[in-house]
This record gives C-alpha cells, sequence and structure tokens, in this order.
C-alpha cells in the first residue's frame, strides 16, 4: 500500500512544482475574498414602494381613495390630507374631478403621476418624527403590529420604529389599497455601502429574512448547478487531463515502475490522486461559500457541504473518461475532446429526457374533482383543464371564455420565455353544486396582476367571474361554499350574490372577506387543510399549526383563531409540509416522507411514523368520513393512514408506482 499512496503523494509534489495547485487555490481565495464583503442587514420596512405596494391596475384609484376616506372623517386620511402640501392637494382634487367628469375621459395616466407624488410625500411624512399624533388615531382598527407598538408607547420607540409605526398607520388609512409590507426588510451591503438597489430586479430586496433564505436557497442551488459544476468541471479537468498521460510516458513510466506497483496500481493511484486533488480545491471552495453564506448572509445552508461529495463524484465520472483516453492514446489534447465530447453526450441525454419527462407530467392528471356536471374534472400538469364526457368517455377540454388582450399579450411573453400557463384549481364545494377555477400567469410570481376567476354554470360551461383576491394561493371547498386564502393570511368566501362597485374598487370579484383578525403567512396551498363539514380550517407555517373555526354568532360568519402549537417534527421549519383536515385528525406529512397525526382538540401529536424510504410526498387527501388519509409518493405509490386502527398500509391495487392523482368522493 506504501508505494502507491507514495505516487498520490508524488501527485501533489508534481502539482505544487508546476505550480497549478498554487494557481486553483490562489483564484479560489480571490473570488471568496471577493464576495467576503458582500452582506446583508435586516431593517424594519418603512418606504413605501409604488409599484410593488400598489397593484398597477390600483394605482389610478389612490387619488380617489384619499378624498373618499376624507369625506368620510377618517381622522388617519385627515391627519394625512393636512400633511401633504397645496400642490399635492391640488393634484388630488384635479384627479378626483376629471373622474367624475362626464366631459372630459381621462386616460388615467394623470392618475398614475398624482399617485406617485402622494406617495413621495406619504415617504416624506414617514420619515418625520413630528406627523404621529395620538389623538389622530385613536379609535381606529389596527392591526396587531400597530397594536404593539402603541402598547410600548411611542416615546420608548427608536426612531427606525417609529418610522414603521407611522408607515402601516399611513397604509391602514388607505383602507388596503397600500399594502403594509413586510415588518422587516433585507438591504445588500458591499463593505459599508448600500447596494440594495443593484437585486431589486433579482426580486431579492423589500423582503424578510426568512423570504430572502427561501429564494437563496433556490438561487444557490442554481448557482451550483450551472456555475460550479459547469465551469468548475471544465477548469478541473483542464487541470488533471495530463497527469495520466504524462504518467505513462516512457522515461517517467519506467522511473515509476521501478517500484513495486503493477500498471493497473499505478494508474488507479494515479486516478485517486487526481480526484484528491480536486476534492482539496472543491472543500476550500465549498467550505468558504458556507462560511460566507452563514457569517454574511445569516443563513447556514447544508447543501453547500454536501455538494462536496457531490462535486468529486461528477468530476470523477468525467475523470475516468480522460483518464481512459489518456491512458489509450497518451494525448492531453485527445482526453480533453474526447471528456468534452462525453459532457455533450449526457447534456443532450439530460435535455431529451427532460423535454419527454415535462411532456408526460403534462398529460398526467394532477386532480382529480367530483362535480355536480360531470362525474370528474382534471387539471394535469400545465395544460387546461379537463373534464370526463359520458357521451364519448374521454377527457375533453374544458370550454373556458377566450382570454383578455392583457391575457393574451402576457401568454405570448410567457411562452417565448419558456414558461408555461397554470391553473389554481378546480375545487367543487362538497355538495358539487360549485366549482371554480382560476387562470394564474406563470410570470407573476408577486401576483401583481390579475388571476381570473371562472365558474361552472348549471349547463356545465364555465364562466368568467371577475378575479380572485390578490395574492391567491389556495381554494377550500367546504358545504355548498369555496373559500379563497391568500398569501398575507385573509380568508375570503365566494359569493354568488356579491354587488361590488368597479369604478371604486377598479376590479371585479365575487369573494368577500372572512377574516381572520390575526394573520398568518400561507405560501403554499399545501399549507392549509379544511375540515369539509365544519368549516374549520387548519395553516402550517414554518413549525406552527394554527386552527381556525367560524364565529357563528357574527352575521359574517367570519374566521377566528382557535388554537396554535408549535410542533416538534425532529426537522427544520423551512421543511415542505403537506396537510390534511378530517374527523378528529390532522395529518402532518413532512417533505422528508415523516408522517405525524395530531388530535385536533389540542394539537398534541397521537402518532408519529418514519418513512419507508426517502421518497418525498407529492400530495395527501382525506376520506369525508375521516377515516382514511391517502399518502401519495413522488415515486408514484399510494399509502393509505387508517385512523380507526393507526397505522399505515399499502393497498393491494393495480397501478402502484404509476399513480398521479387520487380522490375521495
Amino acid at each position: 500500500m506504501r508505494p502507491y499512496l507514495a505516487i498520490i503523494k508524488d501527485s501533489f509534489k508534481a502539482a505544487l512544482a508546476s505550480r497549478v495547485l498554487y494557481v486553483l487555490i490562489g483564484l479560489i481565495l480571490l473570488f471568496l475574498a471577493t464576495i467576503a464583503p458582500l452582506h446583508v442587514r435586516e431593517s424594519l420596512d418603512t418606504t413605501i414602494i409604488l409599484d410593488r405596494d400598489v397593484r398597477i391596475s390600483e394605482q389610478r384609484l389612490l387619488a380617489s381613495r384619499v378624498k373618499e376616506q376624507v369625506d368620510a372623517n377618517h381622522k388617519g386620511m385627515l391627519r394625512i390630507w393636512d400633511s401633504l402640501s397645496p400642490t399635492t392637494r391640488g393634484k388630488v382634487d384635479r384627479a378626483v374631478k376629471q373622474n367624475d367628469s362626464k366631459r372630459k375621459k381621462s386616460t388615467g395616466l394623470d392618475k398614475v403621476y398624482t399617485a406617485q407624488s402622494v406617495v413621495e410625500e406619504l415617504n416624506s411624512m414617514i420619515e418625520d418624527p413630528r406627523f404621529f399624533r395620538e389623538q389622530d388615531w385613536e379609535g381606529g382598527r389596527h392591526s396587531p403590529e400597530t397594536k404593539d407598538y402603541l402598547k410600548k408607547g411611542v416615546d420608548s420607540l427608536s426612531s427606525l420604529q417609529q418610522q414603521r409605526l407611522n408607515r402601516v398607520l399611513i397604509s391602514e388609512s388607505f383602507a388596503g389599497l397600500i399594502a403594509v409590507g413586510s415588518p422587516s426588510s433585507v438591504n445588500f451591503f458591499y463593505g459599508p455601502w448600500d447596494c440594495s438597489e443593484l437585486f431589486a430586479g433579482a426580486l431579492l430586496t423589500n423582503i424578510s429574512h426568512s423570504q430572502f433564505a427561501s429564494q437563496w436557497s433556490l438561487f444557490i442551488g442554481w448557482f451550483l448547478d450551472k456555475v460550479v459544476l459547469s465551469i468548475g468541471l471544465l477548469i478541473a479537468i483542464l487541470v488533471t487531463a495530463n497527469i495520466v498521460p504524462q504518467t505513462f510516458e516512457a522515461g517517467t513510466l519506467n522511473l515509476l515502475l521501478s517500484k513495486p506497483v503493477s500498471r493497473a496500481g499505478l494508474f488507479l493511484a494515479k486516478f485517486v490522486g487526481g480526484c484528491m486533488f480536486i476534492a482539496l480545491c472543491a472543500t476550500l471552495l465549498f467550505v468558504g461559500l458556507w462560511l460566507w453564506s452563514g457569517f454574511a448572509l445569516g443563513i447556514w445552508e447544508r447543501a453547500m457541504l454536501l455538494s462536496i461529495p457531490l462535486y468529486v463524484i461528477v468530476f470523477a465520472i468525467y475523470y475516468s473518461v480522460s483518464s481512459l483516453t489518456g491512458l489509450v492514446t497518451r494525448s492531453t489534447i485527445m482526453a480533453v475532446m474526447a471528456t468534452g465530447l462525453f459532457w455533450a453526450l449526457c447534456w443532450t441525454m439530460g435535455t431529451v429526457y427532460g423535454y419527454f419527462n415535462s411532456q408526460m407530467e403534462g398529460s398526467e392528471i394532477a386532480r382529480l374533482v367530483s362535480t355536480e356536471q360531470s362525474p370528474m374534472v382534471s387539471a394535469g400538469g400545465a395544460a387546461e383543464p379537463q373534464q370526463w364526457d359520458t357521451r364519448s368517455q374521454a377527457w375533453v377540454d374544458v370550454d373556458l371564455p377566450p382570454l383578455d388582450q392583457e391575457e393574451t399579450l402576457q401568454r405570448a411573453v410567457e411562452n417565448a420565455m419558456g414558461l408555461f400557463p397554470e391553473t389554481l384549481g378546480p375545487v367543487s364545494s362538497d355538495d358539487g353544486s360549485l366549482t371554480i377555477l382560476s387562470r394564474v400567469l406563470a410570470s407573476d410570481p408577486s401576483t401583481k396582476l390579475k388571476q381570473q376567476c371562472f365558474v361552472a354554470s348549471k349547463a356545465g360551461l364555465f364562466l368568467r367571474k371577475g378575479t380572485l383576491p390578490s395574492g391567491a394561493v389556495a381554494l377550500l371547498p367546504t358545504g355548498n361554499e369555496i373559500l379563497c386564502i391568500n398569501r398575507r393570511g385573509r380568508f375570503y368566501r365566494f359569493d354568488p350574490n356579491m354587488k361590488f362597485d368597479k369604478k371604486l374598487t377598479g376590479r371585479e370579484s365575487w369573494f368577500v372577506a372572512a377574516g381572520p383578525e390575526e394573520r398568518v403567512s400561507v405560501s403554499d396551498a399545501e399549507h392549509v387543510a379544511i375540515k369539509a363539514n365544519s368549516g374549520q380550517i387548519a395553516v402550517y407555517d414554518r413549525g406552527t399549526v394554527t386552527t381556525y373555526a367560524v364565529n357563528e354568532s357574527d352575521p359574517q360568519r367570519t374566521y377566528e383563531k382557535d388554537l396554535s402549537r408549535k410542533i416538534d417534527t425532529g426537522t427544520r421549519d423551512s421543511m415542505t409540509c403537506y396537510l390534511a383536515w378530517q374527523g378528529d385528525s390532522i395529518l402532518l406529512a413532512l417533505g422528508n416522507g415523516q408522517i405525524m397525526v395530531l388530535d385536533a382538540a389540542n394539537l398534541e401529536t397521537k402518532h408519529q411514523y418514519l418513512p419507508e424510504t426517502r421518497v418525498g410526498i407529492e400530495s395527501i387527501s382525506a376520506s369525508p368520513d375521516g377515516r382514511w388519509f391517502s399518502l401519495l409518493y413522488k415515486d408514484e405509490t399510494l399509502r393509505l393512514f387508517d385512523a380507526d386502527n393507526p397505522g399505515i398500509v399499502k393497498p393491494s391495487i393495480r397501478g402502484q408506482g404509476s399513480i398521479s392523482a387520487i380522490h375521495f368522493d
């Protein structure tokens, strides 16, 4: 064994002698030193940004909302109106008069300019320590954040906290037209210089640190895949391609074979030496990135450390081609060319596989729904929804109204970008009398553009019914109703008899607010579950489960917070979680396959199951009687949890390994 270790040691000595190792380590240290001053600081969000906090379609309504609240003698808006400059107040008056004038039709552009002037002065009010006067905000309906600041006392708040209080109070005065925004905001700094504007286009600014951490996890995966594994492997192959050809040159080979080693052993020792050489450089790079991410960004991403063995394994695969070619041809150039051709072959196969796999997934049924009009409605991947035709015994496309001009243009842009339309739903009420689905623009992560809502008529045709509430992420069926939940943790109830003033709101929506007062962040539809027979709702947010119940004494039947408990899952809080609730049990299926069953009465853990394999969960659902919970895994196999006889079983049914959706009727 010693002779082979000596050969590996000689490989490092040769690298040191040729200065290759010094050059690579120097480049890695230079890269780490370049990004080291880049860091983030989390501070309170105290600035109103027009395009971020006011939807584009509602910016022209800002002036009207000011006058509306002033005429209603809203104390907070009266304070804002008094603080506006005479010039801006004149712009607001003219914009409102143009809106009421029958002779002059405004294009709305002047109202947007008025909104810009109003927002500029609102930001000046936020920075003014004399703006807040307690008598101007007494008796108003405030958010929990505002109540917390007022409870502490304005005099005890820091300057930044006072600005945040002004920011929230102003947003509340506009009755939802201006978003309150996240309590905290991430700002980028390079050394002492603020460079947040450089990252604004990447949607990495003006968000909380937890939101930034989520987006960072997606970015670092792309960076490691596209940059490190591509450029890094290319450099590694170029640097190590000459190791084997030089080893088997006549003079070098005779010297090495003078030691008690075989030719095969010599080849393997050189191969292992090349891998260890790259492993050393990879460890320096990834550990450096991990430390920088932890100390500078506050994100300790374990995936970076796991990338070290992954990178070495991928390098070993390509290096094996390079080494074998160098052994046969004794040519460094041929070794590099053969490795390049092998990489091109792998890339082509991966691209072809990805294309056909996406086509197959697009044709798979992803959601099954019982409706009054037809036996089932299906939405497959990014394709348009389909429904079952009993006459032809086949799936046919749902007849949806055509896209409007704005949607058609946006859809053309998405297709050019390689994005595909998505749908929210279809979802049908428990009695099957109401079915709703929505088109969601794939290129609209901020959900500022409208999400068209479609409702099935008695004849089975889908009719356009305005838009979903802003930021809608989930549609939930209960009884003869359908609820909608958005990212801000607001619940809305579909009301077919809704009366609205499109001139006042700028949009039409058949959804009415249904609480709750205390909001909870909702990032995904899978984090929400509804108990169909009672309408109770459970929400999972970073390891905490919160339940909400309908206040029957309230004529509006709004939702109120019922229970909340931090669940000890044994995993990180950011892990994906799927929820289902029926009967007395709430089932949590974590991203690692772990199953937890909670008692709905007190949210205590009743049962816990470790996964049979490390395959993740694709979706879960529950039977109406509350006995059965389905667990559909990513390998397209089905498991069932029996609440009456606690345990997970694998049903003996046809199709195991190719199941894409399940539905309890």
